[in-house]
């Protein structure tokens, strides 16, 4: 066992928000009932260990969750921010171990579904791997009678996030303790009043063993619980006495075609919000009609802690690159500021904060909104762990639930506060916390001091080496694995070639007006691809800074393999690292921004990749996005799939691109060895035929690139809109699977989507044949001198 490794891991999760980490050595689950989903070991066979990480859901975000309806979750909202920065966690533990030498994958945070029993487990609504199995192996807690997992500090109050590695790490020991359920039956009472889970169509007890320990928890048949959980629908409607799939699929059909006010939204499951074990729960009629954690810290108001207070959140906040903040008191503020108490009842002060960044950073905008809730959730744990009460402001301008009042309450925290929406060169995104403690009043405006700064650097530029220096370590700082510079001019040069190739072709824009379950009802545009160059980003463009992040080799070598197929490990690592290439792309542009230059980052500078379905954020750019802007800047070759193949990881990596007005130290185009053996075997195991043997070919200042040509319209029917099983739905469990016809017409995908699988459609992932087949050879290190690290 690896202690100092262990210690490295539990630190970097805790220092990324993770309040809670466990470790497992995987033969601790080898009893495991397959009822209960896929072992780890059956999703990756070479693992060795377990890592659960938990993030609490702060104590007034549960308290005042869901009061004026049960589908109404209010600051419980959080709950999504929770996975969010769960899913962080996870793909930056993900990095290191790779980085550090051991293969590992990282499992969606509870957001990932095989409805129906799939092959050797048959039991509905398995994930990958079930989290909280996991952390009761890692020793994070044990089950109380509704199944949730019930931990020491929070009781159920947590989301979970799994890594499994191939690193002997050493285990956690297993809960001990007294027992965290005592059968006081609240979830059950709570739960009657709505779907009757835990009280209707429950067969019995469901009995596990991990560790050597026997655990027991209600039999709950979870289509029950899905209405509302998973589909979102109204707990108003009757309920038949027997929910199943046939039902699910009948009333979202019903929901979706003739009363759409039956779809509601999801829920903070009564069996969740009411439970809480003996040794932490009091009652507390007054404030809530949910039990109250008790706090193991006792809150203290003076004027010292008001100062060392707004100190720590200060620093934070400024750390987490927001502009401006301002504290307002309620109590001395007049009457209208109290209509903040009744979103907390116990409410003593308003923060409201902003992160402005230029209008040409548009394309981080939803980094910077996540970055906005990572924030308010430090904030608000931060003063929880002093004793307060606290509940982020977010949900009052974004929810989707959100009422007149609310967003008239934010917008008179804002003007309280004076802060403003800035004019057009400028965009915002605000977030802001709720909180009993009394904050010292302040008012904080760095935006202007940087501007001052920005001025005065400007007279004194770092030479061209100095910067590429400078964005080299930030970029090595936060993880990335490639980065490569190209003058502006050569990308604008063979913008000829590339509208040559690509602007005859169009691609379908196709949008689902149904909900999230049921038929779907596509909304269908016909578009032309407009091949863009870095000066219609930028006028004076001069470089390309382009970054490179490689993917999980774990993920991509065990997509959907035996025992268990799963998908969703490979579809995590592409989905997140798009954001964390947005990090660093965020902070490189600042940098540049503060260096009194330009900077726009995009994710696809020649506008002709495509788009990837996911189910977690809807879709991302796909592997070729930028592949264009990556040989430019000298860090590889295009393979006959028309991806970049780079000498250092092969097809397996993806990038993010600058535009400056820098003129920065630039690569030459890269001249090693063929990285493309020309097998064709992105031709031959493409499920829709997408790639020819027939080639074409462009110039990059003499040098030939060749690749495939590529059929964007059959690619499309397979990752954008999911229809092919064997490029991924089909391990998910969907039984959607439509090979494109001969010629694809808007009539034809019109068609095909309306035959999607209407239990599945929003739980799928995509894995891209032509990455995980490609066996293009990965030379060692040693034969590039220069190309070791960045």
């Amino acid at each position: 066992m690896d202690a100092y490794l262990t210690l490295k891991v539990k630190s970097l999760m805790q220092d990324e928000g993770a309040d809670l980490v466990g470790i497992a050595d995987v033969g601790r689950f080898t009893k495991m009932s397959l009822k209960v989903g896929p072992k780890p070991q059956e999703v990756y066979p070479e693992a060795k260990s377990v890592i659960v990480a938990a993030v609490r859901m702060t104590d007034a975000c549960m308290e005042m969750s869901a009061r004026n309806h049960y589908q109404n979750p209010g600051p419980g909202i959080i709950n999504h921010q929770m996975s969010n920065r769960l899913n962080w966690i996870a793909m930056k533990t993900v990095h290191f171990l790779e980085n550090s030498g051991y293969p590992s994958l990282g499992i969606f945070s509870t957001c990932f579904w095989r409805y129906r029993p799939y092959k050797q487990y048959p039991t509905p609504f398995t994930a990958d791997v079930s989290h909280r199995h996991m952390a009761v192996g890692a020793g994070l807690g044990e089950f109380g009678w509704n199944g949730l997992l019930l931990t020491p500090e929070y009781g159920p109050r947590i989301r979970l996030i799994t890594v499994i590695t191939t690193a002997s790490l050493e285990p956690s020991p297993m809960y001990e303790g007294p027992a965290l359920c005592d059968k006081c039956m609240k979830c059950v009472e709570a739960c009657k009043k709505h779907l009757k889970g835990l009280t209707k169509e429950v067969h019995g007890k469901v009995q596990i063993e991990i560790g050597g320990k026997k655990f027991e928890y209600a039999n709950k048949n979870l289509w029950r619980c899905a209405w509302t959980e998973n589909f979102g629908l109204d707990c108003a409607i009757e309920l038949p006495d027997k929910i199943d799939e046939k039902v699910m699929t009948e009333i979202s059909k019903e929901a979706t075609l003739h009363h759409p006010e039956w779809w509601k939204t999801w829920t903070i499951e009564p069996c969740w919000r009411y439970c809480l074990p003996p040794h932490l729960r009091f009652n507390d009629p007054e404030y809530t009609d949910v039990p109250r954690r008790k706090k193991p810290i006792m809150v203290t108001d003076n004027s010292i802690m008001k100062n060392k207070i707004i100190a720590e959140i200060e620093s934070c906040l400024v750390k987490g690159g927001v502009n401006e903040f301002g504290v307002i008191s309620i109590e001395e503020s007049g009457k209208e500021l109290s209509i903040f108490k009744r979103y907390l009842p116990d409410a003593s002060s308003v923060l409201i904060f902003s992160l402005k960044y230029p209008l040409h950073f548009k394309e981080l905008r939803g980094y910077l909104s996540q970055r906005r809730d990572y924030l308010e959730m430090d904030v608000i744990n931060y003063l929880d762990n002093l004793g307060y009460s606290a509940i982020q402001m977010s949900y009052l301008q974004n929810s989707p639930n959100r009422s007149t009042e609310d967003e008239r309450a934010f917008a008179l925290a804002m003007k309280t506060c004076r802060l403003t929406r800035d004019n057009d060169k400028e965009t915002d995104v605000f977030g802001g916390v709720i909180t009993s403690a009394q904050l010292q009043i302040t008012m904080f405006a760095p935006r202007k001091q940087r501007k001052i700064a920005v001025k005065n650097i400007s007279a004194n530029k770092d030479t061209s080496q100095e910067l590429r220096d400078k964005i080299k370590a930030i970029a090595y700082q936060n993880g990335i694995d490639l980065l490569g510079i190209a003058p502006a001019e050569r990308l604008e040069n063979i913008t000829a070639q590339l509208r040559n190739l690509f602007e005859k072709e169009y691609y379908f824009e196709a949008n689902d007006t149904g909900f999230y379950k049921g038929p779907t009802l596509p909304q269908i545009k016909r578009k032309m691809i407009t091949v863009k160059k870095p000066s219609d980003y930028l006028g004076k463009a001069r470089s390309v800074v382009v970054l490179g992040l490689h993917f999980s080799d774990a993920a991509v070598d065990w997509a959907a393999k035996s025992p268990s197929e799963s998908v969703g490990p490979y579809c995590f690592s592409q989905t997140w690292d798009y954001f964390f290439l947005s990090e660093s792309a965020f902070q490189i542009s600042n940098f540049l921004e503060s260096k009194g230059y330009l900077a726009v980052p995009v994710a696809d500078l020649s506008g002709i990749a495509s788009r990837v379905i996911s189910s977690y954020v809807g879709s991302y750019p796909d592997i070729s996005a930028n592949r264009f802007a990556a040989i430019a800047a000298g860090l590889g070759e295009l393979g006959w799939h028309g991806r970049v193949l780079t000498p250092k990881f092969g097809v397996r990596q993806k990038f993010f691109a600058i535009i400056t007005d820098a003129e920065l130290e630039s690569d030459p185009l890269y001249q090693g060895p063929s990285l493309c053996k020309r097998c064709f075997k992105c031709v031959k195991t493409c499920p829709v035929q997408a790639i020819s043997r027939r080639k074409v070919s462009l110039n990059v200042e003499g040098k030939i690139f060749e690749f495939g040509i590529f059929n964007r319209l059959r690619c499309d029917w397979a990752i954008r809109y999911g229809l092919v099983g064997d490029e991924g739905p089909g391990f998910v469990g969907s039984e959607t699977d439509i090979k494109p016809p001969k010629n694809i017409t808007k009539k034809a995908l019109d068609k095909a989507l309306k035959q999607m699988d209407p239990i599945q459609k929003n739980y799928l992932a995509i894995r891209e044949n032509c990455l995980v087949n490609c066996p293009a050879v990965v030379p060692a290190i040693s034969e590039f001198p220069g190309r070791e690290g960045l």
